[in-house]
């Protein structure tokens, strides 16, 4: 994978292009000290998902790179749209059909959240 980027970079730059993409690392770095409930109930489900979708192991590759990582946020209207809006930024670029399952999971986790 790593020579794959690396010469997709050279062409880039051989081609006058100045920045690349490289993506998003999702849920990498949500539900620090002092953020709101929603935000870890994701952190939740960035630690226990590791194992299926490799959410660190993909910050982790990305990071060889260098990258300028920029925030992204979520904008949903209610908690109630959170986990489907979670659901459909999962589905998007997992391969594993893993959305019913961290869907599932994620209405356990914010279940006891709200207790």
């Amino acid at each position: 994978m790593i020579y794959i980027f690396l010469k997709l970079i050279f062409w880039a730059k051989e081609n006058g292009y100045e920045k690349l993409s490289l993506g998003d690392a999702s849920l990498y770095g949500v539900g620090g000290q002092g953020s709101p409930i929603t935000e870890k109930a994701f952190k939740i489900i960035f630690d226990r998902f590791n194992s299926f979708y490799n959410f660190k192991g993909l910050y982790v590759f990305k990071s060889k790179f260098d990258p300028i990582w920029e925030k992204r946020y979520l904008v949903y209207p209610s908690s109630a749209d959170l986990i489907p809006a979670m659901a459909a930024l999962i589905s998007i670029d997992s391969s594993k059909g893993l959305t019913k399952d961290i869907l599932l999971e994620s209405k356990k986790i914010l279940g006891r959240i709200n207790k």
